[in-house]
């Protein structure tokens, strides 16, 4: 009778245990299963990021671009063979050999001259430092290549005079990228370049396109988003457009010694897209067809009217930053469910191992109790 009683207590502990075990293991499966899951979505989320990633960087790559030295224009054009040629024209011996067979070497010495219209009126105070950036791009790409003379006309100085949050209600969909001393600082730094010190008032295009071609540039660029407001201005540029460059390719434009001529040409560039009104843009494509090559205009024209949407670029790298940040904060909590799922998947067969030593004990026991 002892005997017995023993049996069944050692087949009720020999059950709890079991039950315990059970109830262990099933927590412990669940918890695993769960984390599995969230470590399946972890390669989802990490697709996700490479595929931010990869538009970023294709979006900064854009933004990195140049657009007044853009590659398209044939003296910014990559071409190694071009490079040494130049390299190998600049060298002493080369020269002297030249000048010997030519006798011009002031013809050698020949550069491009490029004068940039800046127009820097209250609209164009978020793209400051997208102005600041392409200035720098075309002072370095033109430094380099040691073959061209830059001089800078500034109009409209309104943007300084601004209060920066009034510029700001004026764009209320672009990213916060400038603050005032961001627009002081670069203000600074386009004046330090200019041949025009203007200290204040209105932007004055006839005023500046007469200065500009005072220098006798052989290519200008504008940076503008608003054409004057008189119409009487408008066909006033116009006109000084078309005469200067029409002069200019009727006189012929000199050679270098290799007989390479420098581009004669009107370059438009916006820093938003579209402008205000269908008119600005249609006034600022008229000064590139009327500067280029009466053979094909519109082509020159396409080319050289360039308008480029900065915000939506912007708010591009605002939005996919913001994405990527809590992309990247998921991946750390998911890092966290790996060491507790690796946790659980050398637990769970020690459970389960145990669960069926208790199960094969109490199996064994209540045989001996039928016995």
């Amino acid at each position: 009778m002892k005997g017995k009683s023993v049996v069944e207590k050692q087949i009720s502990e020999t059950a709890n245990r079991k039950m315990g075990l059970l109830k262990d293991l099933s927590s412990k499966t669940a918890a695993f299963k769960q984390t599995s899951k969230k470590l399946g979505q972890r390669a989802v989320v990490e697709s996700k990021l490479r595929h931010v990633e990869h538009v970023l960087e294709e979006t900064f790559a854009a933004i990195e671009k140049p657009l007044l030295a853009a590659s398209g224009f044939p003296e910014f054009a990559p071409s190694p063979e071009s490079q040494q040629g130049y390299y190998l024209k600049k060298s002493p011996g080369f020269r002297s050999l030249c000048d010997m067979q030519r006798g011009s070497e002031s013809r050698l010495t020949r550069k491009t001259r490029y004068v940039i219209v800046v127009d820097l009126a209250m609209d164009m105070a978020v793209y400051l430092p997208d102005v600041r950036e392409e200035l720098s791009k075309l002072m370095q790409e033109t430094m380099l290549k040691q073959h061209s003379v830059l001089n800078i006309i500034k109009m409209g100085n309104k943007v300084i005079q601004t209060d920066v949050t009034q510029v700001e209600a004026c764009f209320p969909t672009m990213p916060t990228r400038v603050d005032e001393r961001t627009v002081l600082a670069v203000d600074k730094f386009i004046n330090s370049l200019t041949k025009s010190k203007h200290k204040g008032g209105s932007t004055d295009f006839v005023e500046g396109f007469r200065k500009a071609l005072l220098m006798k540039p052989d290519v200008v660029y504008l940076v503008s988003h608003t054409p004057p407001s008189a119409v009487r201005h408008q066909e006033t540029c116009v006109k000084m457009i078309e005469d200067y460059f029409q002069a200019l390719k009727d006189t012929g434009l000199p050679t270098d010694a290799y007989g390479h001529r420098p581009p004669a040409e009107f370059r438009y560039f916006a820093f938003r897209s579209p402008l205000a009104q269908p008119s600005h843009e249609q006034f600022f494509r008229q000064m590139c067809v009327v500067s280029a090559d009466p053979d094909d205009p519109e082509r020159v024209a396409e080319m050289n009217c360039v308008l480029t949407d900065r915000e939506a670029l912007w708010r591009s790298v605002l939005r996919d930053t913001k994405q990527a940040k809590k992309l990247r904060a998921r991946l750390k909590r998911t890092a966290q469910v790996a060491e507790t799922r690796e946790q659980l998947r050398r637990v769970v067969p020690d459970l389960r191992e145990k669960l069926h030593i208790e199960a094969a004990v109490e199996k064994l026991l209540r045989m001996d109790q039928e016995k």
